[in-house]
């Protein structure tokens, strides 16, 4: 038997014209790892909040949601309590799940609201705290934890209840790289070594391909393609759904090839002839619209400095990345130089005009529709392939993630900003709407826009940046031009970089091969 089953399911949002799903049909058996993927707003997070009864959004409902043979709609209260227990729930956003003061107050928490008796309580989180390796943050205040270790104390909150199911919604969005892929290598060994079954909602299938039983590609609400990464790869070789796929599947769809893993990867591209494409670098002149000479930064007297002899100079017209862990101070010197906060030492120059898009876009909302929101903005043909118009009379915070950071974008953008400060703008975006959003920074860039981002995604900012910084406690520690960057690391590198590593260590992205 299944153990999830959903049945015809379709969902409109209140105050919404169109269906959010339609007619969604899908199985999930027990220990199965089912991966929800497709462009923003295409329903994932949506039908991954209907199979959990706490949840599930309000709306128009038709169809049914079975766990374990029980239709969900219809559980008594007692099954309810059961239900959640069942089902461990992940959110994209770290901080807006962690409830208490302390690691120990949180992991204790779920079980405390359902009773459990204080002994059980202790053997419950002991073993959690062990099986997490988490010991060393065990009575860390909450607050003070890197985004990785708040996922990581999420998951292991989710786990001290024992539950059948987890659901996870984009979780690794937010972290960066090296935490991103521990915290999935922590998921996978939920799955092998305890039978939990998985339904996760990822754009990056990089860091799912290898343990993902099925793959859930939806459009607009609707299953386009279901089934093993190896059924789904023919049927995206001439759309544009092929750029959701892992990029070493689409290098190897090109030569008609189907490979989901890496090791197979590697095995089939060291039997070809590879030719790297050089491709000449945009020539800026060094006319710096924002220099950083010895900032100093600290939140409070008694703390250690959050940025230390910071020194960074950004041209006219480069876009510039800053790589580097949660917690190193990347979004600390975004808002210094956006006089969020301010250094207290240090000189800053500044040429221009300062737009800041920030971690939390949603303090950018404040009207009724993403109408209002845009007001004027809709005038702008340039942004008119950014935004689905059927989105227009939504609330803002009914829209997807990826859907709320291009209109936080938008409203930025819409104050023409000489200096553009981008904290994570690629979150919560399918690699579709990336290439866009790439695009649209090379055109600001080209209008001499100067953009300075803070970035978790190495193959965006080897694509599109000009030059990026690796940041680690306070400072920068390495500053290159983006290809140089990425072939002198071999962690906070792009996906080609990690699987050629040891074939070809001067191949940064999909376009630097040419196979013959």
């Amino acid at each position: 038997m299944a153990q999830i089953e959903v049945k015809n399911l379709s969902f409109k949002y209140e105050m919404a014209n169109d269906l959010a799903l339609k007619n969604i049909n899908l199985k999930v058996m027990p220990g199965e790892v089912v991966v929800l993927c497709g462009e923003s707003g295409s329903g994932k997070s949506t039908l991954l909040r209907h199979l959990k009864s706490m949840t599930a959004p309000v709306g128009e409902l038709r169809g049914e949601v079975l766990i374990e043979g029980k239709n969900i709609g219809e559980l008594s209260k007692e099954d309810k309590l059961s239900h959640a227990k069942n089902i461990g729930f992940i959110m994209q956003n770290p901080d807006t799940q962690i409830v208490t003061d302390r690691v120990y107050h949180e992991l204790a928490f779920g079980l405390e609201n359902l009773g459990v008796d204080t002994d059980a309580i202790r053997l419950r989180v002991a073993e959690c705290v062990e099986y997490f390796g988490i010991r060393d943050i065990f009575m860390e205040d909450t607050g003070k934890l890197s985004g990785g270790q708040k996922q990581l104390v999420n998951l292991a909150s989710a786990m001290t209840l024992n539950p059948k199911i987890l659901l996870l919604d984009e979780p690794t969005s937010q972290l960066d790289p090296i935490a991103a892929a521990r915290f999935m290598e922590t998921v996978k060994k939920i799955n092998d070594e305890l039978g939990v079954s998985v339904v996760i909602t990822e754009h990056r299938l990089d860091m799912v391909s290898d343990f993902a039983d099925k793959i859930v590609i939806l459009e607009k609400g609707e299953i386009k393609a279901l089934g093993s990464l190896e059924d789904v790869i023919p049927k995206f070789k001439n759309s544009e759904f092929k750029k959701l796929l892992p990029i070493t599947s689409q290098i190897a769809l090109e030569h008609n090839e189907i490979i989901v893993k890496n090791r197979d990867f590697r095995n089939w591209i060291k039997t070809k002839k590879i030719k790297k494409v050089n491709k000449p670098l945009k020539n800026i002149e060094d006319n710096y619209a924002l220099e950083l000479k010895s900032i100093y930064f600290r939140y409070e007297k008694n703390l250690e400095d959050v940025l230390s002899n910071l020194n960074m100079k950004v041209k006219k017209g480069e876009i510039y990345a800053l790589l580097g862990g949660n917690g190193s101070g990347k979004t600390t010197a975004l808002k210094v130089i956006a006089d969020a906060l301010k250094e207290y030492r240090g000189k800053k120059k500044i040429k221009g005009k300062i737009g800041y898009l920030p971690q939390d876009v949603q303090t950018l909302f404040y009207h009724d529709t993403v109408r209002e929101e845009l007001g004027n903005i809709l005038n702008f043909s340039q942004y008119s392939n950014w935004w689905d118009a059927d989105i227009l009379d939504k609330h803002p915070y009914d829209l997807s993630g990826g859907q709320q950071q291009k209109i936080g974008l938008l409203k930025v953008l819409n104050n023409k900003p000489e200096i553009l400060l981008l904290d994570e703008p690629t979150k919560g975006i399918d690699a579709i709407q990336k290439e866009k959003l790439g695009l649209m920074l090379r055109d600001l860039a080209a209008d001499g826009v100067t953009i300075l981002m803070v970035s978790h995604d190495p193959d965006f900012c080897c694509e599109y940046a000009n030059r990026c910084g690796l940041f680690f406690r306070g400072n920068i520690i390495a500053d290159e031009n983006s290809d140089e960057f990425f072939i002198n690391n071999s962690y906070y590198t792009t996906t080609i970089k990690k699987v050629m590593g040891n074939i070809r260590r001067d191949v940064v992205k999909k376009d630097d091969i040419k196979i013959s």
